[in-house]
This record gives structure tokens, C-alpha cells and sequence, in this order.
């Protein structure tokens, strides 16, 4: 299965690129990339054109005029062509190639169109895995100017991973997404702590 790691946003709440900051002396694109490439078979990084240099191969969304998630899912599920898929936001630096195996796992043993986490009564939309059968929705999603991804959710056949499931196994941190200056504080803070235990 291939991961592919959306690194297209505008990083507005940011005011930087979110794939180049860094915790701990790696990128987000260091860190997310070596998670995923030890869970999955192969990582493709997804941006827009001209953004970003990567280690792993690079695909470009091909709707220039919307930043959107919705945008990067509808690419990565095109160039998978018709295989399921696993989609992870570069905003998640401080995921585990543990966490991500065991996401894989309960995906692929489902038979769910979409398996995604739910952490805090939030639905991680941008670390679950997606199913082919749920690329005409994205589709029409974008079509109509809805770019929200929770719909999907309802319009599909899902596996919700509860919170209870997960932190006891990984902790909370590990599905920590990143979006804001505060965030990345809170982010540092909490890989030193895990650092110094």
C-alpha cells in the first residue's frame, strides 16, 4: 500500500511551510516521511508544483486554483489507480511508524472504504486510509465547491478507530496535528519531554 503525504497546503495558520519546520532537528518532511516509509510500501509526497524539495518521489496536484486537502486526497487516489490507499498530512511530525502499522493493519483487515482515527471527538481525516470506491465522492465534493472531508465519512462504509484504542497503545501525541505556531510549541515541548523519559 502506498502512503502518500500532503504537503500542499498554504500553511496560512503557520505563516511558514509546514514541511520545513522543524522538531528536534528533523523536518516535518524528515519525520513524516521516515514514519510512513517504515509502515508503508512506498511514499509519494503530494504538492503543489514548485513547492518543496523531498526524498521521496513528488506528485503535483493538478487543480492549481483551489488549497485544499480534498485537492491532495483527489490526486493521490487518481495516481493510485483504483488500489487503497493511505493519506497523512505533513502536520502530523510527531507520528510513529508504530501507529501508522497498526492503522494499516486495521484498515486493510476491515473491508472498510475509509478507516480513520478519531482522537478528542476529531475525526483525523488527513491520517486514514482511503478505498478507490470513494473517488467519485471526492470528486463530486470538489465539483460542487464542498471541500470539507467529513462527509465522506457518511457517504462511505467507515471504520472510525476510537481514541481509547489508540492512546492507551501510543499516547496522545502521535496524532497531534500541527497547524499553528502554538501547536508547533506545544509540539516541541511534548517530543523533549518524550525525548527525556
Amino acid at each position: 500500500m502506498k502512503c502518500y503525504v500532503l504537503a500542499g497546503g498554504l500553511s496560512s495558520r503557520m505563516g511558514a511551510d509546514k514541511w520545513s519546520l522543524e522538531i528536534g532537528g528533523k523536518s516535518f518532511a524528515d519525520r513524516v516521511i521516515s514514519a510512513a516509509g517504515s509502515a508503508f510500501d512506498e511514499v509519494i509526497v503530494v504538492t503543489k508544483q514548485g513547492r518543496g524539495t523531498f526524498s521521496v518521489p513528488v506528485i503535483h496536484e493538478a487543480n492549481v486554483e483551489v488549497a485544499a486537502p480534498i485537492i491532495g486526497l483527489d490526486c493521490a487516489l487518481d495516481h493510485a489507480a483504483g488500489e487503497a490507499c493511505w493519506v497523512l498530512g505533513i502536520d502530523y511530525p510527531l507520528v510513529t511508524a508504530d501507529v501508522l502499522c497498526y492503522l494499516r493493519e486495521r484498515f486493510e483487515s476491515s473491508g472498510a472504504e475509509i478507516a480513520v482515527p478519531e482522537i478528542a471527538s476529531k475525526l483525523h481525516m488527513l491520517c486514514a486510509g482511503y478505498r478507490a470506491t470513494t473517488a467519485a465522492s471526492v470528486k463530486a465534493k470538489i465539483a460542487s465547491g464542498r471541500l470539507a472531508l467529513k462527509g465522506l465519512v457518511d457517504a462511505h462504509k467507515a471504520l472510525v478507530i476510537p481514541e481509547d484504542e489508540l492512546v492507551g497503545r501510543f499516547g496522545r501525541a502521535v496524532l497531534m496535528n500541527v497547524n499553528t505556531p502554538e501547536d508547533l510549541e506545544e509540539a516541541r515541548r511534548r517530543h523533549a519531554e518524550t525525548q527525556a523519559g
